[in-house]
């Protein structure tokens, strides 16, 4: 990948990988200390570990859930206290306008953290917000999974019959042999380094 593109993977990147944490069973103090964060032997959930990992300031220890840990991580501002989903704390990190507090799923506030402009309220699916994210174009609208969004946003080729994150992220970025969420958690952190669990790679 060419230094454009790798940001522009690793920025993409960073807006889905939160949702992998909890099945690949990754702890709180895990991100905190693997990012070189803060009052990381004080963190007792994810959102608490990303928000100190991401500079997230004294906000961070009232966290209760991953979605404010991204808000204030990404420095969403004083709406983060109110986030209650994965989504609309993604919204607000990415800096995705007004709609953030509207936002009921994963896939709309990637969309509108990536930039993915009017479609995104239809957005019913993680895969469907990386493709809009990413300017997948025209096809976004039939995507149903994360690989085919990742393949569209990445403008890859065949994306329909894309059925494997990790065969995606293989053929993308050379992150191959994964065959669970923390092998492919490991692999996006050697090619994006930690920033990308906490946000750090804002659009």
């Amino acid at each position: 990948m060419s230094f454009e593109e790798k940001l522009e993977f690793c920025q993409i990147t960073s807006l889905w990988l939160p949702v992998l944490f909890e099945n690949a069973g990754v702890s709180g103090k895990d991100i905190c200390s693997v990012s070189g964060g803060t009052m990381c032997s004080y963190v007792d959930n994810i959102g608490e570990g990303i928000c100190y990992a991401g500079k997230g300031g004294t906000m961070c220890s009232y966290v209760d859930n991953i979605g404010e840990g991204i808000c204030y991580a990404g420095k969403g501002g004083a709406m983060c206290s109110y986030v209650d989903n994965i989504g609309e704390g993604i919204c607000y990190a990415g800096k995705g306008g007004t709609m953030c507090s509207y936002v009921d799923n994963i896939g709309e506030g990637i969309c509108y953290a990536g930039g993915g402009g009017t479609m995104c309220s239809y957005v019913d699916n993680i895969g469907e917000g990386i493709c809009y994210a990413g300017k997948g174009g025209t096809m976004c609208s039939y995507v149903n999974s994360i690989a085919q969004g990742i393949c569209y946003a990445s403008k890859g080729t065949n994306c329909s019959y894309a059925t494997s994150i990790g065969d995606e992220l293989c053929k993308i970025a050379g992150i191959c042999n994964t065959k669970n969420a923390i092998d492919i958690i490991n692999g996006v952190i050697g090619v994006c380094g930690t920033k990308v669990l906490h946000y750090g790679f804002s659009r």
